[in-house]
């Protein structure tokens, strides 16, 4: 599961430390996974058995996250069912347990210790943040339409996946009714809708305006690091109009075979990589407020 490190312009633990937490997520999600999984294998996983808790209320052994979703409820509401339901399948158990990660992963990218921001509840059930951060592996970062400064303007960039090798810059297309895209250099595309022909905004705009962020900001540290730019249109198709330099065009016909690609990358965390991320993440926008929990901390500490 793709780790989420910057989601819009919300603080995220991501920011405080790059490498710390990066391994620390794949080190966290790999021993509970074996818990879980231990459990099931045993006839000991009762999901549901108290309302209203999240996965890891339950099911975390780690004192670091015991404390952490302690202190901090965390609001479940993707796909957790009316009835009681325990998985049937290694499959479905797999993906109870990514389910159970998301809200933490939201978390993680909403808060730090002492600051948070305030989560809009729709990111919970935003289909394609789930499909990428569950279908990507560990050792790809997510910065979800982060808020980037671009000559000291903030500006809302596209998403960013920083893979071990290289930056991809993803524009989504989603058009209610649209069974074709017609790609061109002009400011508009068109698309076949309902049987007729209409105008849609180009995703070139937005992909060029980030990619001039992240060139500036690979530029002034001199680093050498690769980047892609992806119009993605899973629910749709392009009508095999040939794609711009360091462009591909990605619909439905190969959209299972761009995930599977990344899926079988057989490659760690890197520390190019991370160096890279922590960068970029360092030109972003962030707007935080002091959270009420950590006053109560200081205090009963005291």
């Amino acid at each position: 599961m793709a780790q989420l490190i910057k989601l819009y312009d919300y603080i995220s633990r991501y920011e405080t430390n790059m490498y710390q937490y990066s391994s620390q997520y794949i080190r966290l999600k790999l021993e509970n996974w074996k818990k879980i999984k231990h459990r099931w294998e045993q006839g000991e996983l009762h999901p549901n058995e108290e309302e209203g808790e999240s996965l890891y209320e339950r099911e975390a052994r780690d004192k670091m996250w015991l404390r952490f979703f302690r202190k901090e409820k965390v609001e479940y509401d993707v796909g957790t069912p009316e009835e009681p339901w325990t998985p049937a399948t290694m499959m479905e158990l797999k993906q109870y347990f990514l389910d159970g990660i998301l809200p933490f992963q939201v978390k993680w990218a909403s808060t730090t210790i002492q600051k948070k921001s305030f989560i809009e509840k729709t990111i919970y059930k935003d289909q394609m943040l789930k499909i990428l951060l569950q279908r990507l592996p560990d050792t790809f970062l997510v910065m979800y339409y982060p808020v980037v400064e671009i000559k000291s303007v903030p500006v809302e960039a596209e998403i960013l996946i920083i893979g071990p090798h290289e930056v991809e810059i993803i524009s989504v297309m989603e058009v209610p009714d649209v069974t074709m895209i017609h790609p061109s250099s002009e400011s508009s595309w068109q698309v076949e809708k309902m049987g007729e022909h209409a105008k849609v905004f180009s995703p070139m705009h937005g992909l060029k305006r980030t990619e001039t962020f992240v060139r500036s900001v690979l530029h002034t540290y001199t680093l050498d690091f690769s980047f892609h730019k992806v119009v993605l249109a899973p629910s749709h198709t392009f009508d095999g109009a040939k794609p711009p330099f360091l462009t591909s065009y990605i619909d439905s016909t190969n959209f299972s075979e761009w995930l599977d690609k990344k899926r079988k990358l057989n490659a760690p965390l890197k520390h190019k990589q991370l160096k890279v991320a922590n960068l970029l993440m360092r030109h972003t926008k962030t707007i935080a407020f002091k959270r009420p929990e950590w006053e109560t901390d200081e205090t009963s500490e005291k």
